[in-house]
């Protein structure tokens, strides 16, 4: 301390005290941020500028920037953006963006019995052909994709610039149609499939019943689909002559038919082969047969055995009756495939046939004596046919081989065998070889009997066994 002491005159005097002062160097001020992404320090007294907040979207294709410690803060933009239909639309930042879903274009499936398609239907009978057609929204659409399939069968793609396809019904199994369009960019989709219904024949449907029955299985698919298509032709679809054999066959009580339908590929049950298909007759009996004699080809005898039905040809118009066999066999001998005759003489009032003994066919329908045609074999479908008092025909595979001359008698009463001849109630001339289809029905003209060989022959190729 200095002290200093001065007169102002002789009556006052001042003591002035000076104090001393220490002196030195300030430490550098430090700095950060909240996260202290951003620190330093600055020295003392200096001014430290605070840069501003750089703000982006995360690929960089937004950038902005903030004072720092903005009392405003800082407001982020709202997103601007297009919904479906076109429109702008603006939603603020950080809320979900809920678009407008786009209405498609639309794709319906038509079906229709007509080319004109004036008129929709949604069943068919087997064989039918109908019209599938597509309307769509869709701008000029190019291209028009069909699938058509059943639960049975794989999936038929078409592809084509037209909107209708014809399709034909080769199937009983009901269809079902899916579709779509497309324009090069957009496609049209039919969101719900198109059921046709397939109509099946009820006396089919009731013949396999019974079959089922009798074999304690079920018949496959495919063979159900071949006893649809044998009643479709017996009722006169798809024959050459359009003949309504059903009618006439159904008509008399005592007509049968045995078409020898398997259960499937490799299973055979004789009381289903026993059945007859017209009147669901089950009264013919199997004789002598073993197991073995049993195929899916058919049924083969030999000596003692025979198939008996439960009528005779005196159950049918003397001047009216058709005996059919289907013959899987080449036999040279004098045996019978099928015969009856009213006493021990194979040759009176008598049903008789041999397919070849010698280089010859022997045959007659309801008459004392025989016919007989030059015959080079004997395999095939045989139709035996008597339309009027005078003659008998033959036909063998829809083709007519003779017409025998003479005049008819008395029917034999006794029950027709196949597989052997009735001979006035006991079975001779047993043929050895393989039959697989059986007929007893009334007489048929020369067109008739060309659509029953057909029936028959189509029947023996759609189950692998025709010859």
């Amino acid at each position: 301390m200095i002290k200093a002491t001065a007169n102002l005159g002789s009556s006052i005097s001042v003591t002035a005290q000076l104090k001393s002062v220490q002196t030195g160097s300030c430490a550098d001020a430090t700095y950060t941020n909240s996260d202290g992404s951003y620190a330093g320090s600055i020295a003392s007294g200096d001014n430290l500028p605070i840069p501003d907040t750089g703000i982006h979207s995360s690929s960089s294709n937004y950038n902005d920037s903030v004072s720092s410690a903005d009392p405003a803060g800082y407001e982020i933009s709202d997103v601007v953006w297009t919904d479906s239909d076109g429109s702008l639309m603006v939603t603020e930042f950080g809320q979900p963006i809920i678009c407008t879903a786009a209405a498609g274009a639309t794709l319906t499936i038509g079906v229709f019995s007509d080319a004109g398609l004036t008129n929709p239907i949604t069943s068919a009978d087997f064989n039918d052909s109908f019209f599938i057609h597509l309307t769509t929204d869709l701008d000029t659409p190019t291209t028009y994709r069909f699938f058509v399939g059943t639960a049975a069968d794989a999936i038929t793609i078409t592809e084509q610039a037209g909107a209708t396809l014809e399709w034909t019904v080769s199937s009983f199994n009901d269809l079902t149609i899916f579709a779509e369009s497309e324009n090069g960019t957009i496609a049209a989709c039919a969101l719900n499939a198109f059921t046709v219904t397939v109509n099946a024949d009820a006396d089919a449907n009731a013949f396999i019943a019974a079959h089922n029955v009798l074999s304690g299985g079920t018949m496959i698919s495919a063979y159900q689909e071949i006893v649809q298509g044998a009643y479709q032709r017996l009722k006169g679809s798809f024959t050459t002559n359009g003949s309504d054999l059903w009618t006439l066959i159904h008509d008399n009580a005592a007509s049968r038919v045995y078409p020898l339908i398997p259960v499937n590929g490799s299973t055979v049950v004789a009381d289903a082969y026993a059945i007859d298909m017209i009147h669901l007759n089950q009264d013919a009996t199997y004789n002598g047969m073993t197991v073995t004699d049993f195929a899916t080809t058919g049924v083969t005898g030999s000596y003692g055995k025979y198939f008996l039905l439960d009528k005779a040809p005196s159950d049918f118009d003397q001047d009216s009756l058709t005996l059919a066999v289907y013959n899987r066999s080449t036999i040279t001998a004098i045996q019978s495939p099928l015969g009856s005759s009213e006493t021990s003489s194979h040759t009176t009032n008598s049903v008789l046939f041999w397919p070849r003994y010698s280089t010859k066919a022997y045959y007659q329908i309801n008459r004392n004596g025989t016919n007989n045609q030059t015959n080079p074999d004997s395999p095939g479908a045989w139709v035996l046919s008597r339309t009027t008092s005078s003659e008998n025909s033959i036909y063998k595979n829809g083709s007519l081989l003779a017409v025998g001359s003479g005049v008819s008698t008395t029917p034999s009463t006794k029950p027709m065998m196949f597989h052997s001849h009735n001979k006035g109630g006991t079975a001779d001339y047993s043929y050895s070889g393989e039959l697989s289809f059986y007929a007893q029905i009334p007489g048929l003209t020369a067109a008739q009997a060309e659509d029953l060989s057909e029936i028959i022959i189509w029947i023996q190729t759609q189950l692998g066994r025709n010859v």
